[in-house]
């Protein structure tokens, strides 16, 4: 699953949605399994508007999914990437690999990356890299799961089921 961030310029997200397809497309095909791509659009993007960014070649194996359709969606994935979402925050809580873009140049505005929560992606080149390391790649799989962790709970505490237990009223 893709959750972009919003606020990107129209050639920063188109870089980001060609670098992912063709580099999730390359993976599938070399590992030759189907790796399907959800791209779960901002509550203000329009679709139809996004479908005439990118050109139809690059939508084959893309499924696109607007409105309050997040949660099912985290839940079911084995990787999430962002660029600058609480969305990030919201993979880590389902215990999902994340994977964050930023090929802009500018720090990064939440800290999944520099906590070792996420895989941190600066240049298009890393992506493909970073795609295999957070699907196939043990160590780094197992280094991300640990960092989640310890992330979640400094960030939103014991994920127990029992918050309104330990809530003073």
């Amino acid at each position: 699953i893709y959750v972009p961030e919003y606020f990107l310029t129209r050639d920063e997200q188109i870089n980001i949605y060609t670098e992912m397809i063709e580099s999730i497309e390359r993976i599938s095909k070399e590992v030759d399994i189907s790796i399907d791509l959800i791209i779960k659009l901002h509550r203000d993007e329009n679709l139809n508007t996004f479908k005439k960014v990118l050109p139809a070649s690059l939508l084959r194996f893309v499924s696109i999914a607007q409105g309050d359709l997040l949660y099912p969606i985290l839940n079911g994935c084995d990787l999430a990437i962002t660029t600058a979402s609480t969305a990030g925050l919201e993979a880590l809580l389902f215990d999902k690999p994340l994977i964050t873009i930023n090929f802009g140049g500018r720090p990064d505005f939440y800290n999944y990356a520099s906590m070792g929560a996420a895989i941190g992606v600066y240049k298009t080149e890393e992506f493909e890299v970073a795609i295999r390391h957070g699907l196939f790649d043990t160590n780094t799989i197992n280094s991300l799961q640990v960092n989640r962790s310890e992330y979640v709970k400094k960030e939103a505490y014991i994920q127990d089921g029992k918050s309104a237990e330990r809530s003073a009223f």
